[in-house]
């Protein structure tokens, strides 16, 4: 990963005498500063030994007649010659433990000797908070300069937001002119009448959407501007302000959710079935086109869609999106047939046509496509309480991946794999990756924990979690506690990174941002219990709250580790949902103010 470096500048003092410019008298050397041991590395092993790179604070490195004594309470030690910042201690007997401390000098004496740091050789060693994996010191968050941000009004609290998928928010043409107020999609009600109203004509549209000026949706709680029903959806305009999702003369179905898909379309999944033209079949699950607000049914037989995945072991709502695409852009998703038992049903939609991947005795908890159309399954049968994970290839085929676990996420990282969160009955947790390439998942875990003892059947794990955890892993934080299993959400950055949410907020040990592909490292945000992140381009747009519980929003950038405090807490706001709106280049947020104590929408103009 790409560091920022710092650059030492050096100054020549000089006074003038007489016209002449002459060295100043040197200042008095001074003793060193006590060193902070900042990192430890494993180099390799070779049958009982290992031999470890230490990492003192890079900042210390102070001169070239500098130097470092690194040693143990058993007699294992090394030299750091400046301008490096590191040694190796060698053969170090495995599973013993080992307490380093470190000592400066220079030609005017020495320095303190730092804190001790234990080790224990059969670990992958461990990385300081605040420090990179070479033991330089992550730079500092700023206040933000660029991004501004404005309240643009009061509102209702949204329980979701998400942007249209669309560059301009300008009236459509092929927006059908619909006739006076339909009031049963079927019957119309220009004005209250006692006489016999005449049927609408078969084909008349029944739900047209509106879209004149909206740059998103949004949820909310029932109330007395969308009705009493348990939750409503609202359409959200540039300023803010929310009106109808339906056009008028729409009938005004309720909404179960809403999914604004990355092939630019929405989709809406109706709480329940809908007839979207006159005489025609009922709907619960639509594509509708962002332009002219013309919704097109998916599916005609069923009835329900599944719209929240991860309810497992573990965190709640953790899943993959409820409508996925393959790299032909056939759509997939997870309902139950009309007259069927109730059970799970995951099908695709391809130009027009639908079909049943897997319908039989089973329960989806998770489910992944992949651009092949592979598509793996994590879930249950139904007769048997049996947990898996299965790919269902394109050709129909079946094959078990994991049984007798059901994952605490499913996700594919930056490398193109997927990757597993599997939390054991014999408590060692672990994530697995499964290999596109090979079709078939690794034998050693990606990141698990040496303190579990290698076996045949598992070979030690790829990545050591003790590399950022210290021996007492309930120390070091949410991802410590269970290797990074339990996750809130991922974040691919192109084909170099994957990052991570350890844990869960308000949680045991709050959250983390961790980088989990490819290499395992602790990431710079001074959000300490992050609740909602979102990425944009190649930042990482994070907020919850910081170390003195302050609601902050921040922009993180992951390749320098640089963070930008766009809200500071001065004017503090709790955020509970937000979204980047293409149409406006901006980003929309909606929360809680404390001053106030109101409930607001706002945005923050990007660059």
């Amino acid at each position: 990963m790409t560091r920022i470096r710092a650059k030492a500048v050096a100054a020549c003092a000089v006074v003038t005498v007489l016209g002449s410019a002459v060295p100043a008298q040197a200042a008095k050397l001074a003793k060193p500063a006590q060193p902070t041991i900042v990192g430890i590395q494993r180099i390799s092993t070779s049958g009982k030994f290992g031999d470890y790179r230490i990492f003192i604070d890079s900042t210390s490195v102070l001169s070239k007649s500098m130097t470092t004594e690194i040693t143990s309470d058993l007699k294992k030690s090394c030299k750091i010659k400046s301008p490096s910042n590191s040694c190796v201690v060698k053969k170090l007997k495995i599973n013993s433990y080992y307490r380093f401390k470190a000592r400066s000098k220079n030609k005017a004496g020495f320095s303190k000797w730092s804190k001790s740091v234990q080790l224990m050789a059969n670990s992958a060693g461990f990385v300081r908070k605040g420090y990179d994996s070479n033991g330089k010191k992550f730079p500092a968050a700023f206040a933000s300069t660029t991004y501004r941000w404005k309240t643009l009004g009061a509102t209702s609290k949204w329980t979701k937001f998400q942007a249209l998928k669309r560059s301009g928010i300008s009236s459509a043409a092929s927006r059908p002119r619909l006739r006076p107020r339909i009031t049963s999609c079927g019957q119309w009600s220009p004005m209250p009448t006692t006489t016999t109203v005449p049927a609408a004509p078969a084909g008349e549209p029944c739900v047209v959407f509106n879209v004149d000026g909206v740059v998103g949706l949004a949820t909310t709680v029932g109330n007395s501007t969308c009705g009493s029903s348990a939750s409503c959806a609202l359409a959200v305009s540039r300023d803010g302000s929310t009106t109808s999702l339906f056009a008028t003369g729409s009938d005004t179905p309720s909404i179960k959710d809403f999914y604004s898909a990355p092939n630019g379309k929405l989709y809406v999944v109706f709480l329940s079935p809908t007839r979207l033209v006159t005489a025609g079949p009922q709907c619960v699950f639509v594509e509708v086109n962002v332009d002219s607000g013309i919704p097109t049914c998916v599916d005609t037989e069923i009835m329900n869609v599944q719209t929240t995945f991860g309810n497992m072991y573990g965190l709640s709502n953790n899943g993959n999106p409820p409508v996925q695409f393959d790299n032909a852009g056939n759509v997939y998703y997870l309902g139950t047939v009309t007259g069927a038992v109730m059970q799970s049903i995951l099908r695709v939609y391809s130009n027009g046509n639908v079909r049943s991947i897997v319908s039989d005795n089973i329960s989806i908890r998770d489910f992944i496509v992949l651009g092949d159309g592979n598509v793996l399954i994590s879930g249950t049968t139904t007769s048997t309480n049996a947990n898996w994970i299965r790919n269902y290839t394109p050709s129909g085929g079946l094959k078990n991946l994991i049984t007798g676990s059901m994952p605490t996420f499913s996700r594919v990282f930056a490398d193109g794999n997927a990757y597993f969160g599997i939390q054991t009955n014999n408590g060692s947790p672990k994530i697995m990756r499964y290999q596109m390439g090979k079709s078939a998942i690794d034998a050693a875990p990606w990141i698990g924990s040496t303190m579990f003892k290698p076996t045949a059947t598992e070979p030690a794990p790829t990545l050591d979690r003790s590399i950022i955890c210290p021996s007492n892993g309930s120390a070091g934080g949410s991802f410590c506690m269970n290797s990074g299993v339990y996750s809130l959400n991922f974040f691919n950055f192109g084909s170099t990174r994957t990052l991570g949410i350890a844990g869960s907020p308000g949680g045991n040990g709050g959250t983390q941002l961790v980088q989990y592909w490819p290499t395992l490292e602790l990431e710079n945000t001074i959000v300490s219990n992050i609740t909602i992140a979102y990425r944009i381009n190649n930042m990482l747009l994070i907020t919850g709250t910081d170390a003195s519980g302050k609601n902050i929003l921040t922009m993180y950038d992951p390749e320098t580790n640089q963070e930008q405090i766009i809200l500071d807490g001065s004017n503090e706001v709790e955020i509970y949902s937000f979204a980047y709106v293409p149409s406006t280049n901006k980003l929309m947020f909606n929360g809680l103010q404390f001053s106030d104590n109101k409930y607001v929408v706002a945005e923050v103009a990007l660059p």
